[in-house]
């Protein structure tokens, strides 16, 4: 659901947020994963599930990033025409990874990860990990502006490797950040993005290729959008998504019923 404020009133509202359709690119990647699984061990130790496997920040998306494996899609409509969004933080608010397995009903499920053990071994506790021969994708949220219906609402970016590369380049460059720039105290302008993504078809895929591009508030009037307001941008800020809203955990023991369940 979009957090939503109106122009036309400085009482913030909610209004209905639908994600994206899935690509042709997921629909592809996901059909794949409908295999025979390898037979698993069930795990000997039942484990509290109670901390979440989402981390957040770029520290936390560079830490997941080294580990590999696809990413997809994002929530927010992103499209080939190039729109503007703004960042309302610095850096992401959770990352974590996805497993997609397919079949009827819910499809996606968060992955445990590691943890260490007592010799301060990394050792996998996910379940799901043991039956699916696919790393699970890496999913990166931020909390966005987006202007595309006229009053500014807050909205999750979802973004895989190929766009975080692009947005934590531009958040390392000392002209365009930080990327949730405004009323710099220096005086420096605040900063908007145009984002868009082209479509390419290779080997009978759908792929795409992510363009942002940092925007200063005095160009964008180029877009037909106005600035926003310091009052606007704290209502909006009072409507953040965060990681425990966005990204459902599943207790160890229920994957490892799944688990189960697939490799049977």
């Amino acid at each position: 659901m979009a957090r939503t404020i109106s122009r036309r009133s400085a009482t913030p509202t909610a209004s209905q947020y639908t994600p994206e359709p899935e690509t042709d690119d997921e629909a592809t990647e996901r059909t794949a994963s409908a295999r025979r699984h390898p037979a698993r061990t069930p795990s000997q130790n039942k484990r509290d599930t109670s901390t979440s496997s989402a981390t957040g920040g770029w520290g936390g998306y560079n830490a997941e990033k080294k580990k590999g494996g696809k990413s997809y899609g994002d929530p927010l409509k992103v499209s080939t025409k190039a729109q503007i969004i703004a960042f309302l933080q610095s850096d992401p608010f959770a990352v974590y990874r996805e497993h997609w397995i397919a079949g009827e009903g819910r499809q996606s499920y968060t992955c445990h990860g590691t943890e260490k053990d007592a010799k301060g071994k990394e050792v996998n506790i996910c379940p799901l990990c043991e039956v699916d021969q696919k790393k699970p994708a890496l999913r990166v949220l931020f909390n966005v502006v987006d202007f595309s219906d006229g009053d500014p609402k807050v909205v999750v970016l979802r973004a895989g490797v190929q766009l975080s590369d692009l947005i934590y380049d531009w958040a390392q460059n000392d002209k365009s950040s930080p990327i949730d720039r405004f009323g710099d105290p220096d005086g420096k302008p605040d900063l908007y993005w145009s984002i868009k993504r082209l479509e390419k078809q290779t080997g009978g895929r759908t792929k795409y290729d992510y363009f942002i591009t940092p925007v200063k508030d005095r160009d964008l009037d180029e877009w037909d959008i106005e600035p926003l307001t310091a009052e606007e941008r704290d209502a909006l800020m009072a409507n953040l998504f965060t990681a425990e809203t966005q990204v459902r955990i599943d207790p160890v023991e229920d994957l490892e019923e799944l688990a189960d369940g697939l490799a049977a």
